[in-house]
């Protein structure tokens, strides 16, 4: 989809639109999905079926089967983009977190800080650190 040096245009203003929204309305998966449309990206790999779940159906089939949907979740993304070494993240990378024996996708926004969304707060900015600790980055511009 380019090359590394590319910025997602209008980043900081796409991303703030989605602070404080409850994890009903804009899960993990809604949210790094809603902010690459709103920069006129599409990712494929979001809307396709992997092993019958997509982006629309992931939550309900993760509350039956949580190990599973995370092993599904990963190989998804895996799919999308390229890796990225944990030393060189930039604004709009891809990371998967672990939070409480649990993995799930944030979005990388600088200066050591993710968004993501979470139950009991819905979308935050928060630090990467004793809380979450990143256990894959994907880069797809």
């Amino acid at each position: 989809m380019g090359t590394d040096n590319k910025q997602i245009k209008g980043f900081g203003q796409i991303t703030r639109k989605y602070l404080g929204q409850p994890f009903d309305e804009c899960t993990c998966l809604q949210l790094i999905y809603n902010i690459y449309r709103d920069a006129g990206f599409i990712l494929t790999t979001f809307e396709t079926e992997y092993n019958g779940h997509n982006m629309n159906n992931y939550m309900p089939y993760w509350e039956i089967n949580p190990d599973q949907a995370i092993k599904d979740m990963i190989e998804v993304l895996k799919k999308t983009g390229k890796g990225v070494d944990l030393k060189f993240l930039k604004p709009g990378d891809i990371i998967v977190i672990e939070y409480k024996d649990s993995k799930f996708p944030s979005i990388y926004v600088g200066n050591n800080n993710i968004m993501v969304s979470t139950r009991e707060q819905g979308v935050i900015v928060s630090p990467l650190g004793n809380r979450f600790q990143v256990i894959m980055a994907r880069r797809l511009i």
